[in-house]
């Protein structure tokens, strides 16, 4: 009866001890790599011994692969082995929206007393803000192409699932617009100095004109000083303009304008009080000249 007893008692040990390997795992890693708007996940699990898993798998999984045989139903895969590598492509992870991509995963913990490792694989020329990304116990490392941003969880009950979330940013797009916006500065800032310096040279032109329009309406509307003048100063002072240089000698003024020396010498001498001629003594004559 007592070996009977211990028979049972060491052959439920025996029995609990391989369900134990059954369902634990010794690793469970989980890649997730950037394809464009794509993902393409990897999972490696090992076990402790020969055991069996069951996998849900996106609706729109394809390139399903698994390096033990598998059956595939309504979704589910299943695979039993050791060491287990599952990869498959699927669009429902990721999101766009103008500039910005959105990778949302929800973590499961398929297995009980399994600690997963998750990373997520960046495609190049795409880059992470660390605030922008959930859980914040995530770890940014870069190979000096890509990044990659990796989270270590412990055990949890199998059903449980972690929310993770990252906002990528594709770098080149981000470095054209950032051009583009520098160009389009360039071109105002041309433009707005094309228009001053337009601006300052019509108004400088329509200064001068202004200027050469007051010059000549002033010239034209200056009042003739010849209306003030007598006939006789008048007619010598046409003739001094006719001449070259606005100058003629006294004797050549007289025959010109006809007048007698003592005439046009009272004329001279009434201009000169005006200071509209001036006369220069030469030896026993004069050179009158007319002022300007």
């Amino acid at each position: 009866m007592v070996k009977s007893i211990a028979f049972r008692l060491a052959l439920s040990i025996v029995i609990a001890l391989f369900l134990l390997g059954l369902a634990s795992a010794s690793s469970y890693k989980i890649e997730l790599y950037q394809v464009d708007q794509k993902v393409l996940v990897k999972e490696f699990i090992s076990f402790d011994s020969q055991s069996s898993v069951n996998i849900t798998l996106p609706s729109d999984a394809k390139g399903i692969s698994v390096n033990v045989n598998y059956t595939l139903s309504n979704g589910f895969l299943t695979a039993s082995g050791k060491d287990l590598q599952i990869s498959y492509l699927t669009e429902s992870l990721i999101d766009v929206s103008k500039d910005n991509y959105y990778l949302a995963y929800k973590l499961p913990f398929r297995l009980n007393n399994a600690k997963i490792e998750l990373t997520i694989f960046l495609k190049e020329g795409f880059i992470v803000n660390p605030e922008e990304i959930f859980p914040q116990s995530g770890k940014i490392e870069t190979d000096g192409r890509r990044i990659s941003i990796k989270w270590s969880f412990d055990a949890l009950e199998e059903g449980k699932d972690i929310p993770i979330f990252v906002k990528i940013q594709n770098l080149a797009l981000s470095s054209s617009i950032y051009s583009l916006v520098i160009i389009l500065a360039e071109i105002i800032a041309g433009i707005i100095f094309m228009v001053i310096i337009i601006r300052i040279l019509t108004n400088f032109l329509k200064n001068r004109r202004t200027k050469s329009t007051i010059k000549k309406q002033k010239k034209k509307a200056k009042p003739s000083y010849l209306e003030y003048l007598m006939e006789s100063e008048k007619k010598v002072i046409e003739e001094l303009k006719k001449s070259e240089k606005g100058e003629m000698w006294q004797k050549q003024l007289q025959l010109s304008t006809g007048f007698s020396k003592a005439k046009l010498s009272r004329v001279v001498r009434n201009l000169e009080s005006r200071n509209l001629v001036e006369k220069i003594p030469f030896g026993n004559t004069n050179k009158i000249k007319l002022k300007k």
